[in-house]
């Protein structure tokens, strides 16, 4: 029962950093776009 415990506690901890990183990555790219079109 106590190997049981910790193993499924590493599952879910994997998936939060991982969706964690799209949206990140999906910030900085649409504030880009409307600083382009600014200084054009």
């Amino acid at each position: 029962m106590a190997p049981k415990k910790p193993a499924p506690k590493k599952k879910p901890a994997a998936k939060k950093p991982a969706p964690k990183k799209k949206p990140a990555a999906k910030k900085p790219a649409p504030k880009k776009k409307p600083a382009a079109k600014k200084p054009a």
